[in-house]
Order: C-alpha cells, then structure tokens, then sequence
C-alpha cells in the first residue's frame, strides 16, 4: 500500500523453467519486522509466505496473459517488495491473499513511475482461492473466488480511519469479499458500499475491474490496468452460447464496438437523461454478447468514464431460480397483450428494486411507480441501465395484418411513454434488435433509441483481425497450446461473418478432444488441427451437425420427438412479412417431461434453459443441423399452421376461459387431423386442445346426413308441387284417381331417391374424413 512504510517483506522470486510453477520463494529472504509488528508477522510467517507466493504466481500470469503498455518489461519475474503501511493496516495485509495480491499488482504497475505520482489509497482483506496451488493441481474452477475471513469490519473500520487521516475518505477504496456484506451492514458501514467507497468482489475479475475504477490514477496506470483480465483455468470458449457479464474477462474481437456504444454516453457525468441506444445487425453477428459481456461489462464493472451505472455488481446473480440482471428478456407472445407486457417489466424492475410490488398490468402505471422510486437515485448522480435483449421478440410473433398491427402499435406507443418516463428519471435505456425488424420496430421507439450502433458484415482484413482474436487471446488467457496450422485453417473457413458462432462452437468441440487427450496421457493441453480435419468433425460448417447427430443417435427411440421439440424452438425468418430461407430460434415453455428429453441437449450447451424456459443456444443448430433441417423443411406447412393459427387461437382460448367458441373451426378440420398423425411436432397442450377443436367440429359433422335427408324430401316435394301445377295438381290429383296413378311412379321415384341422394352426398364427405382420421 502506498504510505511510509513501517515494516517490509521482502520476498525473492526466481524463475527456473519457463512456465508458472518455475517461480519458487525463497524464504531465507523473509527479513525480520520491526519491533511493533514482530509478534504479529512472526505468528503468521508461514501464512504470510504462502500468502505472498500464491499472490505473486497469480499476478505474474495476470500480467503475462493480458496484453497492455509495457507488458515485455512487467510481466518479468523480480525481486518485489511487500510493503505494510501502517501498524493499523497491517493485520489487514497480513490475514489475506487478496490483500498481498491488489498490493502486489499495484506496486508491479507502480515501477518506474515517480514516487509523487497521485494514486487512490487502496487496501483489501479477504481470502482468494483458486490461486497456485489450485491451479497447480487442475482445480476445475473456472472462476477465482473469494472466501470471507474473521474479523473483516474492524480492519475496514481501521482503513477507513486510515484513508480519513491521508484526505482520501472519498477516493480510497477497499475491497472485500462479496460474503462479507451482511456483516458490514450489521456493524454500520452499508452506507459505504453504497458510497462506492468498500467495493465488493467475488472473483479476480472483479478485482481487477474494481482497480480500473479509482479515481484517482496516472493516465499510463490506468491505460495498464485497462488491458488487464484474469487468467483462466478450464474451457474458454463459449460454443453457441452467448457471453453473459460474467462472461467479459473471457468476451474479445468487439473492443471497437463497445467504444462506439461507450461513446453516445455524454462528457459530463452530472447529465441526467441519457441518450437510447439500438444496436441492430443481422442474426448470429453476436449482439447480445455485445450487450452483456462488452458493454454491461465494462459499464457496472470497469466504468464508462465518471458516470456511476445501478445496478451495483454485488446485487446481479445469475441464479435461474431467482435471477438478477440489468437485462430485460423482450417477452415472446404469440397473442401480446398489455398485461402481458407490464406483469414482464414489473417482474424485471421487482428483482432489482424489491420493496412494494409494482403494477404488473399497466404500463402507465408502471412508469409512474418508477418514476418516484427511481428519481431520488437520479439526484444522487445515479444511472440506472434498462437492457432490452433480442427485442423483436416483441412482434416476432404476430402477423402483419391492418388490424393486429393496428393493436400492436398502440402498444409500442405505451412502451415508448415508459421507457420515456424511465429516461426522463437517469435510465440508461440500451436494446438489440436483428436487422430484419428495424422498420417495423426503429420508427415505433424512434423517441427513445436516438443513437444506434450497427454490427456490419465486417470485411476480409476485419474478418481475419476478429477470428485471431477469439482464438490467440483465450487461449493465451487460459494458458492453452494450439498448432500454428490451426489458425490458418480456422481463417480459411471462416471467412464471412456468419460463420462467427460456428467458429466458436468449433473451438469449444476441439477444446473437449484436447481435453481428453490430455487426460489421459497426462500431457498439457493443446489444440491440434488433426483433430479439426478429423472425418468425425467436419471442420467449421460440420462441427455443429455433427455434435448434435451424436446427441440425437443416442436415444433413436426418441429421435423424433426431440426433433420435434427443436422444431418448436425455431419460426421461419420473416422480413417485414416476406419469408426468408432460414430459421431463427424462439424460446419455449417447457413441460417436465420436456425438460427430461432435452437435458442431454442443455448438458451439451446446444440448448439454453433458464427455469421451465427453452431456447436453442443459437439459430447455427437450427440451420446447420442436416437431420433437423430436412425434418422441419418437410413439416414446414404444419409448422407455419401451428404458428400462425394454432397458438394465437390457443392463447386466446385460454385466455377467455376456454369456451368452445375459441376453439378451431370447420376451415381448420384437415390441418387438425393432418397435426394430430405428427404428434411430435405438438406439445400435451396443444394436442388436447386440437382433440377437443376436432371432437366438436366433427360431431357437428354428424348432423350432415340427417341434414342432407331432410333437404332431400324436402326438395322432392318441392319439385313434385311444381311438376303437378301447384294447386291445381293437387286438387286434380285428389279428385282425380287416374290423374294421380298418372304421376305415382314419378312421385315414388322422387320420394325415394331424391332424399336417398341428398342423404348419399351429405353422408359422403363425413365417411371420408373419419377414414381419414382413422
């Protein structure tokens, strides 16, 4: 820590083998403390050498793995100085590795620079794990954590006393572990986190992000820490899943894109309402990677310049159960409604605000609720950040007709007035949206998203840029070897841009057969381009197919309801209501026994589920997996059916109480029975209410004979009248015997054939379908 320094140790660190476990401590070098301190450090002397060890190792790969000014000078294994300010904090630095480890960082960015150079005091305490002896031992834990320790609020307590006697109770920043909270808020000191001034952190990541927030750095420190991410032990690529923000450290090859967002935020942090903004491209270009690991980030993170974003990283969790997140899932409706909508965002706004329920079925009421809880933070000089992913969700699914847009619109009007109201109150508003929807959706919220960033088809030399950076820099982080040849041939194949989430799916697939390898011949990991040109692989455009062929080939006796299930997941691309030629992914609610038959799918990470939701982990499976393509190709008129009429008349059914009316009608008989012989494609749901629709419609059918028969004597007598002369005949027939036996074989043959006939065509069709059915 920077201050006079009461008590050293000094440690030497030399490297005899090139990798992280050549550097060794000699412990002859621990010097002996000043008197004050000596009963303490000599206690504590072998926590406090392995302490300082596993520390050292730590930033040593911190700073070989990341990429920053300087870094062939200051990634060198030295001779590094421990410094213990003050007799109040040395017991703070004495009782952690997170402490040794932010006051070695520090003073190794810290050399060559001049002694009076400004600097944010910083202290920490805690325990990190995950570090050398982890790593050493293939400890498969992705994610460095932190551990609470004893007695963590009286050493902030004595830090903070220290920062106040140096001028910088505002400007210092401690760091604790994220555990620790409930027990600084019980001893008084909530206040602080809320401040900004204790920073909680659950993993090195966090910890080096919190460094990149101080406030007070020399502009060469702060360039370094800005390039600094943790090391990674485990599978670095993602495959077709999206970067998540716990995902950033690992999130690379979009450093342009997050600035050019980063960019629209105003100079002065002190503005309140901030401008909207859309990032739009076409499907798979990664935009809500971009979203969520790049910008919310950087932003909640690593800061966007003075501005202070809500909510805090400490309050966001990942858990499916009970998940918080500055990111708004745009819900998929086949039958939108307002309700619908404003239960959504009130759920959303619920989780991160608590406190009183929010009105869940207006969106006026809504915004006006928000508005007041939310303006106190705006004062403060608090932003909130409102994330709208993948939010042609909102109109995906309903047809172009006058009268459904007609009601859509109204709606997007009311969303636009509450996202206004938000924005009027210091919410940061940001939305994807693919590129298909911008005219539909831009002009409707054209007040609220001012600014847009689009992700373009990049060209050849930024094709080549990106692809070197999402295969050398994690595996550089994770410390992974890969042949040479490898990378040329990744860049051959993946030459357009939609081959960006093939890319990584390929690399996550090679990750696994290395991994294997390794394993079992006790050898370091390494990516071979062998195992890419393998039969069994298919390189770039192959990879996905035959992973999920693998998958599929386990269970054949279930082979087409799976393939039914992803077909559930996927719609058919739509431009403005044109067809495209490929399909894009939906989420689906699914039922327990759906959940069972695609967990092996979700084991994979193919398949994405967040509670009883479903959703294909990118629209790659859906297009590039052969066997289900050709499956959805040959069922596509029963799929468009089942979108376009069955589930708008199923939602509407439900939700007016299940009266027949809203069952399907008579248009819909063929298409009812032609679904119920594919059965797969449905879900329980939807199948009862297509058995119950054609059980009404064709006992109504039955009535057509009987029908038919009546119409027929009907008929008949009508004829016979005429034929007769009206009245007249009648008279005369009944008068006049002869006359009458005159016209007797006519009128049998007409009594009798006649109805039989009309019953014959009446019948006829009703016989037919039930063979049909049948």
């Amino acid at each position: 820590m920077p201050g006079n320094p009461t008590g050293q140790v000094l440690l030497l660190l030399e490297r005899t083998t090139q990798d992280t476990q050549g550097l060794v401590i000699d412990r002859a070098q621990l010097r002996e403390a000043p008197d004050r301190l000596e009963g303490s450090l000599n206690a504590k002397q072998d926590d406090l050498v392995r302490s300082c060890g596993e520390a050292a190792l730590l930033v040593w790969r911190v700073l070989r793995s990341s990429d920053y000014p300087g870094k062939d000078e200051m990634s060198q294994p030295l001779r590094l100085r421990y410094t213990l300010a003050d007799q109040a904090l040395a017991p703070q630095g004495a009782s952690a590795d997170l402490a040794f480890t932010v006051m070695l960082l520090m003073d190794r960015l810290s050399a060559g620079h001049r002694a009076d150079e400004p600097q944010s005091l910083v202290a920490a305490t805690g325990e990190l794990f995950g570090t050398a002896k982890q790593l050493q031992d293939g400890y498969r834990n992705p994610l460095l954590e932190v551990r609470a320790v004893g007695g963590v609020p009286a050493k902030v307590q004595a830090a903070l006393d220290y920062f106040e006697q140096h001028g910088q109770a505002q400007t210092g920043r401690i760091l604790v572990p994220q555990g620790n909270l409930a027990e600084l808020e019980k001893a008084g000191l909530g206040d602080k986190v809320r401040q900004g001034v204790i920073v909680p952190v659950r993993q090195l990541q966090d910890v080096l992000d919190a460094l990149k927030q101080l406030p007070v750095l020399s502009p060469r420190k702060r360039q370094m820490l800005a390039g600094l991410r943790a090391p990674f032990q485990g599978n670095p690529f993602r495959g077709l899943e999206a970067f998540d923000i716990e995902h950033r450290a690992q999130y690379f090859g979009r450093e342009e894109q997050i600035q050019e967002v980063l960019a629209h935020l105003p100079a002065d942090p002190a503005t309140q309402q901030l401008p909207g903004v859309l990032i739009y491209g076409y499907s798979g270009s990664g935009k809500s990677s971009l979203l969520r690991a790049g910008v919310l980030g950087t932003v909640l993170y690593a800061g966007a310049g003075q501005t202070l974003f809500l909510p805090r990283p400490h309050q966001l969790s990942s858990d499916a159960e009970h998940p918080v997140s500055p990111v708004w899932r745009a819900p998929s409706l086949a039958d939108p409604t307002e309700d619908a909508w404003a239960a959504s965002l009130a759920q959303h706004w619920q989780a991160l605000l608590g406190g009183d329920p929010l009105p869940s079925n207006s969106l006026q009421a809504l915004g006006n609720e928000l508005s007041v809880r939310l303006l106190e933070d705006q004062r403060a000089g608090r932003h909130w950040v409102l994330a709208i992913d993948q939010m042609e969700e909102l109109v995906s699914q309903v047809g172009s007709a006058g009268e459904e847009r007609a009601q859509i619109d109204q709606l997007l009007q009311r969303l636009q007035q509450l996202l206004q109201q938000l924005q009027r109150v210091g919410v940061w508003v940001l939305a994807t949206l693919r590129e298909e929807y911008v005219g539909r959706l831009k002009p409707a919220l054209q007040a609220v998203f001012t600014e847009d960033v689009v992700l373009k088809t990049p060209d050849e030399e930024q094709q080549r840029r990106f692809v070197f950076e999402v295969i050398e820099r994690p595996c550089q982080l994770a410390g992974i070897e890969r042949e040479p040849q490898l990378l040329d041939a990744l860049r051959a194949d993946a030459k357009d841009a939609t081959s960006i989430p093939l890319l990584q799916f390929a690399l996550d697939a090679l990750y696994q057969r290395a991994q294997k390898r390794a394993e079992h011949n006790k050898a370091p990991i390494k990516l071979l381009l062998a195992d890419y040109e393998a039969q069994d692989f298919g390189r770039i455009h192959g990879a996905v197919n035959a992973k999920a062929s693998e998958i599929l080939s386990r269970s054949p006796e279930t082979a087409s309801q799976v393939l039914g299930l992803l077909a559930r997941m996927a719609r058919k691309a739509t431009s403005n209501g044109r067809q495209g030629n490929d399909y894009v992914r939906a989420p689906l609610l699914l039922s327990e026994a759906e959940q069972s038959l695609i967990e092996p799918w979700v084991q994979e990470r193919l398949v994405v589920r967040s509670g009883q939701h479903g959703e294909v982990a990118h629209e790659a499976l859906l297009n590039h997996f052969i066997d289900l393509r050709e499956w959805m190709e040959r069922n596509e008129d029963l799929l468009q059916w089942r979108h376009a009429y069955l589930l708008p008349h199923l939602t509407s059914w439900k939700a007016n109480g299940q009266v027949k009316v809203w069952l399907l009608q008579h248009v819909h008989l063929e298409k009812m029975r032609h679904a119920l012989s594919q059965p797969a494609l449905f879900s329980a749901s939807e199948i009862d209410y297509l058995q119950l629709s054609l059980q009404l419609r064709e006992q109504g059918s039955f009535w057509i004979p009987a029908l038919g028969r009546v119409a027929g004597v009907a008929l008949s007598a009508g004829l016979l009248y005429l034929l007769g002369g009206g009245d007249r005949w009648l008279s005369e027939s009944w008068g006049d015997q002869s006359h009458f036996n005159r016209h007797l074989p006519l009128s049998l043959f007409l009594w009798l054939f006649v109805p039989a006939l009309g019953g014959w065509l009446g019948g006829r069709e009703a016989i037919r379908r039930r063979r049909a059915s049948s």
